[in-house]
């Protein structure tokens, strides 16, 4: 375990005031083209790989990068071994000391681990295609029925790949060839996967055997500032020994920090963001949303209302108050027609929308001179409130000719827009977390593809990062999530400067509180890592 205390001060080549940075010597085999931010962020790299702890946190926002950036770094290291013995030698000695008190059978291997959502990795393999000349790079996907039980086949190649669910299994299975070989370097991509310090996950990546630990992630902070601190202990900062320091830390949202916990802040996270840095070559690309304020019907508003006054279960209450704003069929188990009956407004706004209807006290409606239950009374084929907008302007921008995503938490909210789309008309593909990952590839091809689907519908959380959604001119977010950084994972693969934003949020209810805690998190976020070391340059 690494104890930091206080880090000594490099100087960078992107330091303020500092003179034209050189172009980095990527040496043979690399033929990508670098932009200057990449290069500023290698130079850091490499003096982080040589100084305790080894590597640290690339947060930069997501899509500059930063996987072209790892390729260049890997590729510089290799080459430097290859081409300057007392390199190889010098490195050979260390990674002999960092892994001293292991067994004899322990392997000892210049090579990097690389620990990946599967659609992530998918965008590694790609990019070493297109950057690096073929046979210079030695890559292995260590994944599912190919798996290779023996480390030192492992350990010759350059770069292993894994997913964060294959390396779960591997982990409660035991004896993992993974952990056999001691690894130059580690790199967790979408590091977030580790927020949760107390999860086998973060444990698991935690005992990494490697003399060199990277995280990278676009979104350090996304819940709470402990995913930070989970993050820095994956690089053997101990945390242990100031639990004080960065409980006061933690507790007042980044307000109480010392010059201990700023040092680490600008020594271990590089930090840049588009709007910020090079706007000539980065130009602003902040995109903002359109807030669509959603007025509930009267029914659905004392379903709302009566869901709130009697529900008992405090996390099942805003799950179910979130499914109401959306659509009745969600929440269906929940939904008392007697709380209608005694309501002209609503008994007409239904009438207009289901026939002419009457509810009896067993909580039975008859609609057209048929019964209907309560849990059947709002089909998918009802329009609810956020629908009848979404269809306006999803109409709007289909006659238009652009292409649109709409999002949302849950699956059966996007089987319901699915059924509406059908009657319309509308050509439509669809990406949720049971699509396997071959046929995500053909949707996002077909979506992105002149002429294919004009809607996209995609599950808020499924893994898709790695896949762009450029040609999307629209996103409709149906629901909100307590946890901002789902929607900054999706705006982030559209690089077009145009894309139009639409938050659907029902008045006066949850949603709202959502949107506010959403406002809440990013912003605590924002300002905690403009500690970190381009942060600290740019606002000084």
């Amino acid at each position: 375990m690494v104890d930091i205390k206080m880090f000594p001060k490099i100087e960078f080549a992107h330091e303020k005031n500092a003179p034209e940075s050189k172009p980095i010597e990527i040496l043979h085999g690399f033929r990508g083209t670098l932009m200057k931010h990449q290069q500023h962020g290698i130079d850091w790299m490499l003096a982080r790989e040589a100084a305790n702890p080894r590597g640290g946190i690339v947060a930069d926002e997501m899509g500059m990068g930063q996987i072209t950036s790892f390729i260049a770094l890997i590729m510089a290291q290799k080459n430097a071994c290859e081409n300057f013995k007392e390199i190889r030698e010098a490195k050979a000695i260390l990674m002999l000391d960092t892994f001293k008190d292991k067994p004899g059978d322990f392997i000892l291997a210049f090579s990097t681990l690389v620990v990946a959502p599967r659609s992530v990795v998918a965008k590694w393999q790609r990019e070493i295609q297109r950057c690096v000349e073929p046979n210079k790079l030695k890559t292995y996907f260590f994944y599912k029925k190919k798996k290779e039980g023996n480390p030192r086949v492992l350990a010759g190649n350059d770069v292993v790949f894994t997913t964060y669910r294959c390396f779960e299994t591997e982990m409660e299975k035991g004896n993992s060839p993974l952990m056999k070989i001691g690894w130059e370097r580690v790199i967790l991509d979408d590091a977030h996967h580790i927020k949760n310090g107390q999860s086998h996950l973060f444990k698991d990546c935690r005992g990494i055997p490697a003399m060199v630990r990277w995280a990278s992630t676009g979104l350090p902070i996304q819940n709470k500032l402990k995913d930070l601190l989970s993050l820095l202990m994956f690089l053997q900062v101990d945390l242990e020994g100031k639990k004080g320091m960065w409980k006061r830390f933690v507790d007042s949202k980044g307000e109480k920090t010392t010059a201990e916990i700023d040092n680490i802040m600008q020594t271990l996270i590089l930090r840049r963001k588009k709007e910020q840095i090079y706007p000539q070559t980065l130009p602003n690309e902040k995109k903002e949303a359109e807030i669509v304020p959603v007025e509930l019907e009267t029914f659905e508003k004392l379903c709302y209302q009566h869901v709130l006054k009697n529900s008992k279960n405090p996390s099942t209450k805003l799950l179910r108050l979130q499914e109401i704003c959306g659509h009745l069929s969600l929440a269906k188990n929940a939904i008392n027609l007697n709380v209608l009956k005694n309501d002209d407004n609503a008994l007409d706004e239904l009438e207009k929308k289901l026939g002419k209807i009457s509810i009896n006290d067993d909580n039975v409606m008859e609609a057209n001179g048929e019964a209907v239950k309560a849990e059947d009374a709002f089909p998918k084929t009802f329009v609810s409130s956020k629908l009848k907008i979404l269809e306006e302007k999803l109409g709007a921008a289909c006659r238009a000719n652009e292409k649109c995503v709409v999002v949302s938490e849950w699956v059966r909210m996007l089987e319901v827009v699915k059924i509406h789309l059908d009657r319309r008309g509308i050509a439509y593909t669809a990406i949720t977390g049971d699509v396997h990952f071959k046929q995500r590839v053909k949707r996002y091809e077909s979506f992105n593809r002149k002429g294919g689907p004009q809607v996209l519908l995609l599950s808020l959380t499924t893994d898709g990062n790695g896949f762009k959604l450029d040609a999307a001119k629209h996103v409709f977010f149906l629901d909100l999530h307590w946890n901002p950084a789902f929607e900054q994972q999706i705006l982030a693969r559209i690089d077009r400067q145009d894309v139009a934003i639409h938050k659907l949020v029902a008045k006066g209810t949850v949603d709202e509180n959502i949107l506010a805690m959403q406002a809440k998190k990013t912003s605590m976020a924002e300002k905690v890592l403009k500690k970190t070391l381009m942060g600290s340059i740019l606002t000084k």
